[in-house]
């Protein structure tokens, strides 16, 4: 007996798969520029790293986007400001050449995630690792201090 695969056409119609939901936004503003997009990486990166040094534990997506505090005692020390504020920052001090809003957190989502991808670091190796769904820590091979003698 011969087997036979459909396509997925056949298997879902196309009006079952871009039949949006009520509550679809469509996208705002203009689409994100690459230059753009890798400014966003790059904050991204620096606030991981900042939160490694400052928190010793790997960070979620929604303290990537609003913010962290480190805490001693139950008592909040010191806060550690998410990309929004950063970006917004930007914005006020006209240092930000892109668009003059901040994008959405679903959107910084995305580009945490292409900062754990090999694509976009040194020499193939992510700047981020993925610990669990949603929980971010630097990769271990930029946290490594090398030696005066590994210089030679």
């Amino acid at each position: 007996m011969e087997r036979t695969f459909k396509c997925a056409a056949d298997l879902l119609p196309r009006s079952s798969v871009t039949t949006k939901l009520p509550t679809y936004k469509k996208p705002a503003g203009p689409p994100m520029s690459e230059a753009e997009q890798e400014a966003y990486r790059d904050i991204i990166i620096d606030f991981v790293f900042i939160a490694w040094r400052k928190l010793h534990r790997p960070v979620s997506l929604d303290e990537i986007y609003y913010g962290a505090a480190v805490f001693k005692s139950g008592i909040a020390q010191e806060s550690i400001i998410g990309v929004k504020e950063r970006v917004q920052s930007r914005i006020d001090n006209d240092m930000w050449p892109y668009a003059k809003f901040v994008r959405s957190k679903r959107t910084i989502d995305r580009r945490v995630n292409d900062a754990g991808s090999p694509d976009y670091g040194e020499n193939n190796i992510s700047y981020l690792v993925l610990v669990n769904p949603g929980i971010y820590q630097p990769n271990p091979e930029f946290l490594v201090k090398k030696s005066p003698e590994a210089s030679f």
